[in-house]
Parts: structure tokens; C-alpha cells; sequence
């Protein structure tokens, strides 16, 4: 019912699931298989939607219940180019899609490359595409099959993110079908022994209003090799423009940096974030908030804030909650949320600041919420 299903193209290994739907893809017309009653086996089985199993794997989630997967699988004997005994051929559903591409341009779901070797630099492209403009969240999971001294990395070609998979591996994304860059062969995930985070400690980044403009300060220590601090702006927390560029000092004491937004008032409210350039990467601050009024009135309240356990969403009269999500302060999405629940257990979420991202019949609020 929803359009997923998982490819199976070695058959030594694969084993039907009692109870499991599926379908075979054949080469040409007027084929038939035959199943023999010593094909059935005694031996165990993996159900496909109920289970993990071994190969790195990648969902392209809607929500908790819809997604569609792809896996990386590796071996001593396999090649990185498509072959046909090896990878199973994405089978494209009508919606929205996620696979591998092979150097050989082919789009596999069920991926077999070559083992990883010691001192190597491993990149695989991952494509995502969608009939509808939408948000998703990449998640991936299965780590133990890559070795723990080896970094998994995932880049955002649209808007240069680097992600290290390990720490955060849950990536929030929209695709806009009016603007390339946001499907297609989008994402890089690259596994390698070498990848060094960007040097510098943001110890803080806050901003308030004054008078007619919107007063930004951040402060860091330990500064190497960065470039410049980008300031930038957006209405809907979502999509950032740049609107300032600092030189950024290099300096190993503490500095103080500040910048003024001028044109405060073009947007209700405006959610700042800086874009640190490094010599070699790209990073991101925390989402801070600014409301040009200050009695706004609100149409999405939660409480109790800050909340340990659970916390309760809930809205006026003449507004309707679709869809609600948590975002850490890099502005990735850590929970979603069906639009018909009001009451979140956050207990599984790390001690910290959040933002909780309500979409309505109204438009977008975010809400500072504190996890204690």
C-alpha cells in the first residue's frame, strides 16, 4: 500500500519470506517460473519490512511509516559498476524514489560494491527524486558493517552541508521541482580515513532586536583556516539566503564577531544561522529566532517547555496542524510527527535545545523548545 519493497538480486542468499508478496523482473516477454517442492527451505529467513539486516542501509522517509530504502553491501568479489548478478535495478515507484548510482549510470536499490580498503577514500552517489515538492529525511543506519576508524560522510551538493553520519545520522531535505539542484544525484555519501571537521569552537551565536534592526553577536576560540563567516536569512527556517560576509580573524583567543541586519522588518519573523567557511569544509551554526513583534500572537502553543518526558502541542480554534517536526539546532529533523498527534514523548531525545517545526493551514511556526 505504500509503494515500497525491498530488490533481491542474488539468488543463493534470497529467501522468500512465508507470507512475503513479490514479483520478478524479466528480460523479455513470454517468460514463467516454476517453483519445485525442494525449493522450499527449512533455513532462516529475513521478513524484509520487520527486521534489520547486515548492508548499510538508507531510508527516504516521509514519515515514521512511509519510505523508500536502499542499501550498500559489500564484498571481495564485487565490482562498483552495475552487474546484473550482483545489484538488484530500482523498480521506480510513482511518488518518490531513492537510489544508488552506479559509475556506470545505473540506479540500484539493493547495492553490492568492492570491500573498503585501509587508506581509501570510498564515494558512492545517492539520488533522490519525487513526483511532489516535500520535505524528507535521508536516515541511515547498520554502521557495525563499516570499519569503526573509517568516517561516513554525507554531502549536500544543493547547499554544500557535510554531515558526519556517525554523530548525526538523520538528514532533513526538501525537493523542489522547480529548482534543479534539489533532485537527482544530489547526494555524495563518501566513506573515508580521513575527514577533518571544521577547527573552529563556536562557543555561542544570539541575537535580540534593536530598535529597527535585528543585533546578531557570536563568539569562538581556537580559529584555523577559516575563511569566512556567511550571515544567513530565511522566513521559514527552511530555505537560507546569505545576506553578510565576515573575514574571520583566525585568531586562537577568544573573538567576538557582530553583525546588523538592517531590514529587519521585511519578514515577521526571520531565523538567522551562519555558514562557516573552512579551507576544505562547510559548516553550519544553530537556528536562532527573532520576532520583529514581539506580542506576535501565536496560532501553535506547546507546553510544558522545557519538557523531559512528553510534551503537548496544540493550536486556536481556526488553525489545523498538518505536520509536526523536531529539528536540533542544525536545522535537521530528529522526530516527525503524524499531524493527528498532540501529545510527543520527547524522552528519547538528548538533554538540549530544539525546534519544533509546526505546519499548518496558517503556514510554518517554529518553537524554541527546551529538552531538559
Amino acid at each position: 500500500a505504500s509503494g515500497n519493497y525491498f530488490s533481491e538480486a542474488t539468488p543463493s542468499t534470497g529467501i522468500i519470506a512465508t507470507g512475503q508478496a513479490f514479483f520478478v523482473q524479466v528480460n523479455t516477454s513470454g517468460q514463467k517460473i516454476t517453483f519445485q517442492e525442494n525449493d522450499k527451505s527449512v533455513n532462516g529467513y529475513t521478513s524484509r519490512f520487520k527486521t534489520s539486516n547486515n548492508p548499510l542501509k538508507v531510508k527516504m522517509q516521509v514519515d515514521s511509516v512511509q519510505y523508500d530504502l536502499a542499501t550498500l553491501n559489500f564484498s571481495t568479489t564485487a565490482s562498483n559498476n552495475y552487474v546484473f548478478a550482483e545489484d538488484a535495478s530500482k523498480f521506480t515507484n510513482s511518488i518518490y524514489n531513492l537510489a544508488f548510482v552506479t559509475p556506470n549510470n545505473r540506479t540500484v536499490q539493493h547495492n553490492f560494491v568492492s570491500t573498503l580498503l585501509n587508506n581509501s577514500t570510498d564515494t558512492f552517489v545517492l539520488s533522490t527524486t519525487s513526483t511532489v515538492n516535500s520535505n524528507f529525511t535521508l536516515n541511515f543506519s547498520n554502521f557495525d558493517i563499516v570499519p569503526s576508524h573509517k568516517h561516513i560522510i554525507l554531502v549536500d551538493k544543493h547547499n554544500n552541508n557535510f554531515i558526519d553520519l556517525r554523530s548525526m545520522p538523520s538528514y532533513a531535505f526538501t525537493i523542489n521541482n522547480t529548482i534543479a539542484t534539489t533532485f537527482g544525484n544530489r547526494f555524495l555519501v563518501i566513506i573515508t580515513d580521513q575527514f577533518n571537521p571544521v577547527p573552529v569552537k563556536l562557543i555561542s551565536f544570539t541575537g535580540k532586536k534593536s530598535n529597527q534592526t535585528n543585533l546578531l553577536n557570536w563568539i569562538t576560540v581556537n580559529e584555523k583556516n577559516i575563511i569566512s563567516y556567511e550571515v544567513q536569512l530565511s522566513a521559514n527556517g527552511i530555505d537560507f539566503n546569505t545576506i553578510g560576509l565576515l573575514k574571520a580573524t583566525n585568531s586562537n583567543s577568544k573573538t567576538l564577531y557582530t553583525y546588523t541586519d538592517n531590514l529587519a522588518k521585511k519578514y515577521p519573523t526571520s531565523y538567522y544561522r551562519l555558514k562557516i567557511n573552512e579551507a576544505k569544509n562547510v559548516e553550519y551554526s544553530n537556528i536562532i529566532i527573532i520576532h520583529e513583534n514581539a506580542e506576535q500572537v501565536k496560532n501553535v502553543f506547546i507546553y510544558p517547555n522545557p519538557a523531559n518526558d512528553y510534551i503537548t502541542v496544540s493550536s486556536n480554534q481556526q488553525t489545523i496542524i498538518k505536520h509536526i517536526s523536531i529539528l536540533n539546532m542544525q536545522g535537521v529533523a530528529v522526530m516527525n510527527i503524524k499531524n493527528s498527534t498532540t501529545k510527543i514523548n520527547i524522552s528519547g531525545l538528548a538533554s538540549g535545545i530544539y525546534l519544533l517545526k509546526v505546519d499548518t493551514d496558517q503556514g510554518t511556526e517554529m518553537i524554541k523548545l527546551n529538552k531538559d
